[in-house]
Parts: C-alpha cells; sequence; structure tokens
C-alpha cells in the first residue's frame, strides 16, 4: 500500500507539473501573439514589406522619443534655472 500512495502522489505531482508547463507555454504563446500583431499593425500602418522592418522602425522611434525627452529635460532644466520652478 505505501507504494501505491507514493505512486499516486508522484502521478498528482507529474500531473501539475504538466498543467504549470502548459500553463506557461499558453502565457509565452499569448505574449509572442500579441507582439507579433503588433509588429503586424505597424507593418500595415507604415507600409512595411517584413517584420524586420517593422522592428527597426520601433527601434527608430523609441530613439526618437528618448532623444525628444532628453530635449523635454534640458530646456526644463534651464527654465527652472531661469524662473527658479
Amino acid at each position: 500500500m505505501p507504494e501505491q500512495i507514493s505512486l499516486d502522489e508522484k502521478l498528482k505531482k507529474i500531473n501539475r507539473l504538466v498543467l504549470d508547463i502548459e500553463d506557461a507555454k499558453s502565457k509565452r504563446d499569448r505574449k509572442i501573439g500579441e507582439k507579433d500583431s503588433l509588429m503586424m499593425t505597424l507593418r500595415t500602418q507604415f507600409d512595411l514589406d517584413t517584420l524586420d522592418k517593422a522592428r527597426k522602425k520601433v527601434l527608430t522611434l523609441d530613439q526618437v522619443i528618448i532623444r525628444r525627452n532628453e530635449k523635454v529635460e534640458v530646456m526644463f532644466a534651464e527654465l527652472s534655472g531661469k524662473y527658479e520652478i
């Protein structure tokens, strides 16, 4: 009997692990799907041929936003010094 209980426990643990693995896979697939959906939207919005070009466009847009934010920070620093904000 003790062997049967340990086998049952092992089966339960294995089944839990299988469910955890399947859950993790579905979450991963969902994230990949969301990312691909975003890239496809960018492809159509900017009339790009491939997902690679869409990724490059995202990087370019990120760089533009970073530069713009840096300019805003510099201007704010200048104005705060001038007007003691």
